[in-house]
Parts: C-alpha cells; structure tokens; sequence
C-alpha cells in the first residue's frame, strides 16, 4: 500500500503549514472519487475566512470579537454578522465568560 504525507499539528500561525492550504494542494493534484468535494473546518480564527478549491475554513474570531460566519449550502456562499460581544477573562482568570462589546 501507498502511505500519503504525515502532517503534524502545530500550534501558532507561524509555525507550519497551513491546514488548508495544504488540503486545497492536496486535492487539486488528484482526482479521486473518495475526496470529498467539500471540507469545512474551523478553530483556526488568526487565519480568518479561508476559501481555497475543495476546502473553507470558516473561523472569523467571532469569540474575540470578530465575525460569526456560515456557509449556506450548495451555493456556498458566506453569511457573515458581527460579534455582539467577546469572551473576557474572569477576575481570577481561570475562566472566560461573555461581555458585550463596549460601545
């Protein structure tokens, strides 16, 4: 049997390949029934929205305050509505909760 590339996860945004890149590379140099046309993903929010051929990446930060996004299927096309608020430490900071965003 053929082994494909290994890929290892790595946290931060300079460190490594970008997942979606690599996926849109991977399927853009087959051609095979068992890929799928269409893969969604998200927690990767310092990237932001990422359309590549054959993946979408639809973490806008919308915990930080950024932007809450969707993809409406089959046409894909993206729906994006602003944060009405972002997750704050606690005082003691063991925790996060919601606030609204400042005015």
């Amino acid at each position: 049997t053929q082994q494909g590339p290994s890929y290892q996860a790595v946290h931060g945004v300079d460190a490594g390949e970008p997942w979606a890149q690599a996926w849109s590379d991977h399927v853009t140099s087959k051609s095979s029934p068992d890929i799928p046309p269409l893969v969604v993903f998200g927690h990767d929010a310092p990237r932001g929205l990422q359309q590549l051929p054959g993946v979408l990446g639809l973490d806008t930060n919308c915990c930080d305050g950024g932007q809450l996004t969707a993809c409406v299927l089959p046409g894909r096309s993206i729906v994006q509505v602003s944060a009405l608020g972002k997750l704050q430490r606690t005082a003691d900071g063991k925790a996060r909760e919601w606030r609204p965003l400042s005015p």
